[in-house]
């Protein structure tokens, strides 16, 4: 099965890249780490994503959050 639902660690196979996916992504990020940042594992292991991307997403939030 190749969706968003699947733990396939190849994020650009489970979500396909387009803004619609990518704000609704953050958008369930944020829902579930209202009241902190995700670790690196929580967002491979839920998400499915790369190390890479988990570190980018990681950056974003903390940029959105205005933390260092």
């Amino acid at each position: 099965m190749n969706s968003w639902h699947s733990r396939s660690n190849d994020y650009v196979d489970t979500i396909p890249a387009s803004p619609h996916n990518t704000v609704y992504v953050a958008c369930r990020i944020a829902e579930k780490f209202r009241s902190r940042i995700p670790t690196r594992d929580e967002l491979m292991s839920e998400w499915g994503m790369s190390r890479a991307t988990a570190h980018r997403w990681i950056r974003a939030i903390k940029d959105a959050r205005a933390l260092p």
